[in-house]
């Protein structure tokens, strides 16, 4: 599948592998695909077509199948996407580092898996949060 607007799915490559360090080399090693294949995605040039490879990648950086299937263009989009890419905060990023690391344990990776699902059904239930301007300074 051709992406010749370079779309989310570059956009989530470049941002998982700077998040956890991991060499494009590494990532293809780890997906088992050419590291070619790697600068395509990240350059927009190419997006996978298959769902097992996508899932494999979701799997590798704990990410969320479906929106890792949406940024790859095999779900359609829900949401329209921040113009701006909102920071990650460090602890998340030593999350992903933890994930991406073939050195920590499989049961520590099960363990923050079942954390983080913790944490975004948490999320899921606060109440909408609603927009707020910043209040002007008075003087």
């Amino acid at each position: 599948m051709r992406n010749t607007e370079g779309g989310t799915w570059a956009t989530l490559v470049k941002k998982m592998r700077a998040a956890t360090g991991m060499t494009g080399a590494e990532l293809a090693r780890r997906l088992d695909v050419d590291r070619a294949t790697i600068w395509r995605w990240e350059a927009g040039r190419q997006k996978p077509e298959s769902a097992d490879l996508i899932k494999t990648f979701a799997d590798l950086f704990a990410i969320d199948i479906e929106d890792a299937l949406t940024a790859a263009g095999l779900r359609p989009s829900t949401a329209p996407r921040p113009s701006e890419p909102v920071p990650t905060d460090p602890d998340v990023l030593k999350l992903y580092r933890l994930m991406a690391d073939p050195d920590t344990p499989e049961e520590t990776k099960r363990q923050i898996r079942a954390m983080m699902r913790v944490l975004a059904e948490m999320a899921d239930s606060l109440p909408p949060r609603k927009a707020t301007r910043p209040k002007k300074a008075t003087g």
